[in-house]
């Protein structure tokens, strides 16, 4: 009987995913998921570097980052942060998912930089499948908890990086300006550039969204990257 019930654990556990099988499956979720939020360019604009010059860069100039959290009629709904419509702000937004082509973006909200709100959703349009990210929560956050982004960095292709918490609570206010400060905001170690801003911050334990890539201070080698709670996106969306 008991070699019965051996022999049926072990048949079920070797049906059950491992933990390695599931990381990978939701780091290419991740991936596949995360688009860049490009400003639409004339092909001889001047301001473009090298890097900017070969495909699929030649019509588009990489901004931000942003990533699919939700399917709608015809579509989905995205996010990334606020400040990255500061940027030329009457300049056309798109959304690039890897070897697609550029799609228009139309804006649901932006939320208020003055109250630190730097998170910012909007639709696209588009028949194509892409993975869609859950919604968690940074309230059962802790340190050294594994957080995995995926971005565009500097501009370059999108890659996958892996980090984790550092500091699940803010001491007091960053601020950027007189019109932008950061309020609420957590801390994690990772790999970050200008580019990454608007990446999914997904919390492994989770394995959904706990925050939105915002900023960073970078000490040597050390990365103290700032990250707002997802919970400004379900405020925005009340």
């Amino acid at each position: 009987m008991r070699s019965l019930f051996a022999l049926a654990l072990t048949a079920l556990l070797l049906l059950l995913p491992s933990v390695s099988q599931s990381n990978d499956i939701l780091n290419q979720n991740i991936y596949d998921a995360t688009a860049a939020l490009v400003v639409k360019q004339a092909d001889n604009d001047s301001a473009f570097s090298p890097k900017f010059r070969h495909e699929p860069y030649v019509t588009t100039r990489p901004l931000c980052t942003a990533s699919v959290y939700r399917r709608i009629e015809n579509g989905y709904r995205m996010v990334t942060a606020a400040h990255c419509f500061r940027t030329q702000p009457l300049a056309p937004r798109y959304v690039r998912f890897e070897g697609e082509d550029p799609l228009p973006i139309q804006v649901v909200a932006i939320g208020d930089l003055t109250k630190g709100v730097d998170v910012a959703i909007f639709d696209v349009t588009t028949d194509r499948l892409h993975p869609v990210l859950a919604l968690g929560t940074e309230t059962t956050l802790t340190v050294g908890e594994k957080v995995v982004m995926a971005s565009y960095p500097d501009g370059l292709e999108k890659q996958l990086a892996i980090g984790h918490v550092s500091r699940v609570k803010n001491d007091e206010p960053i601020y950027l300006d007189a019109n932008f400060a950061w309020y609420r905001y957590f801390r994690i170690y990772i790999d970050s550039v200008g580019g990454c801003s608007g990446s999914p911050v997904v919390s492994t334990e989770q394995g959904a969204i706990v925050g939105v890539l915002v900023g960073g201070t970078h000490y040597g080698s050390w990365n103290s990257v700032i990250v707002v709670p997802i919970s400004y996106l379900y405020e925005l969306e009340k």
